[in-house]
């Protein structure tokens, strides 16, 4: 079997694997790759021994005009985007002049699914132990649908648990597929506050 890896990078990271061929009995040992989507990050829940701090609040709206609509983007409005969320948030309880990464994830309201955009920055707390965050989220209004809600929801981590491409860090520095990963400590999970959803409206 010959894999190869294909990886962008950045705000957004898509992965991508090919070249996989197996024949005769070889697929029904694949079979567990079936599932698995390449596009997708995998995040640990935070681990209650690890825990640190908590999110005071979050606040997301327009990055354009600071209310909580963004419109879809379709043909007759092609060249008004890329539209972005302005993610303001305000955290506390962390470790005075400690580094941490904030890593913020659009989530679908309500369930908490993962859109697959995600963005990220290093914060040092204040004196006092807080995080002042302040982000913005690329939106990719172009997949939604006019009434559809999203939640920007951010996850702090210790710094050097977020890699250059804005992924955790795996457990296991050997493994290659569907690997577990390092656990933030402190993560946003309130998929229905207004506070913190976007909704997409009329195309304009």
């Amino acid at each position: 079997m010959m894999l190869r890896r294909l990886c962008a990078t950045g705000a957004v990271a898509v992965c991508a694997l090919a070249g996989m061929s197996q024949v005769g009995a070889a697929n029904a040992q694949a079979a567990w790759w079936d599932d698995w989507d390449p596009t997708y990050v995998i995040e640990s829940p935070v681990n209650p021994q690890t825990a640190q701090g908590r999110f005071d609040s979050v606040l997301v709206t327009d990055a354009a005009d600071g209310d909580h609509e963004i419109p879809v983007l379709i043909h007759v409005n092609r060249g008004k985007g890329p539209y972005y969320a302005r993610v303001q948030a305000e955290a506390s309880g962390y470790t005075p002049g400690a580094k941490y990464t904030v890593r913020i994830t659009a989530r679908s309201a309500g369930s908490g699914d993962n859109w697959g955009v995600y963005t990220w920055q290093r914060y040092t707390a204040t004196q006092d132990g807080k995080l002042h965050i302040d982000l913005r989220l690329y939106i990719p209004s172009k997949r939604a649908h006019v009434g559809e809600q999203i939640v920007a929801a951010p996850a702090v981590y210790k710094a050097e648990d977020i890699r250059q491409d804005g992924r955790p860090e795996k457990v296991d520095k050997k493994c290659v597929l569907k690997c577990e990963r390092v656990a933030p400590v402190t993560r946003f999970e309130d998929y229905t506050s207004p506070d913190a959803m976007i909704t997409f409206g009329p195309a304009e």
